[in-house]
């Protein structure tokens, strides 16, 4: 299991240099460093000033969409939490599948 997690961080790692790596040379930056970024918690000033060669309407752009996006999955899962009819076990588990759909996780 140790060797399954280490190799998946490093795979992260070196996606994420390739993510950084299109960012440069004017081109705008892969949609999940974007989604990443906003993950993060970075602001769309912080983010066009990371990626200042891009096209920075395009940039906006794909930085609203992302916030709409994670806006939308966290109503699902606090509708999710809200939901009276389920026992707890059940939310739980929802949860999970829920976060697993986003993180794509299995």
């Amino acid at each position: 299991m140790r060797k399954s997690l280490l190799e998946s961080m490093s795979q992260l790692t070196a996606y994420e240099g390739q993510a950084v790596e299109e960012g440069k040379n004017g081109d705008m930056p892969s949609k999940a460093h974007v989604e990443k970024m906003c993950k993060d918690g970075k602001s769309k000033k912080e983010i066009c000033d990371m990626h200042p060669d891009c096209d920075q309407g395009k940039l906006k752009k794909m930085i609203d969409d992302c916030s709409e996006h994670m806006a939308e999955e966290s109503q699902s899962i606090g509708e999710i939490n809200d939901n009276a009819d389920m026992s707890e076990a059940q939310k739980i588990r929802a949860m999970g599948d829920k976060l697993s759909a986003i993180f794509g996780t299995a």
